[in-house]
């Protein structure tokens, strides 16, 4: 699982420094505070399925249930910059972040046609998927 974090403070940091001239002139909610984030690990999960076929054409459908057994993702970081405003002020900014990802699990429902030539079967699918996750950014 990749998660980038890169902007994942911007909109509290925009929030908390709304009307000022610290964010107009520094912009620090565009600060990108935390890195990417890759990781791995097993997933269980199930399938079941089914298809029709009348003559050459065949259709079906198929549904998935992944659980993984720990994906989760966390950074945090820190970064400080010191600059002057218009307003002959110099100000030593430090942001301080840190957030979590975790995938709880996710399903995906597929349906499909195809037409059978002699053993090729040209086919095209059509799906959805959902997934759960918790997110944090404290």
């Amino acid at each position: 699982m990749n998660a980038d974090f890169g902007n994942s403070t911007s909109s509290l940091v925009a929030f908390i420094l709304r009307n000022s001239t610290l964010e107009a002139e520094g912009g620090v909610s565009t600060w990108t505070t935390l890195p990417s984030n890759t990781t791995t690990g097993p997933v269980f999960g199930g399938f079941v399925g089914y298809n029709w076929q009348w003559s050459e054409l065949v259709v079906g459908w198929d549904l998935a249930y992944k659980r993984p057994a720990s994906l989760n993702s966390t950074a945090s970081d820190s970064l400080s910059r010191r600059f002057d405003t218009s307003d002959s002020v110099r100000h030593d900014v430090t942001t301080d972040a840190q957030t979590s990802f975790k995938l709880v699990d996710y399903a995906t429902l597929r349906g499909r046609a195809g037409y059978a030539f002699g053993e090729f079967l040209p086919y095209a699918f059509l799906g959805a998927a959902v997934g759960r996750f918790n997110y944090r950014r404290p």
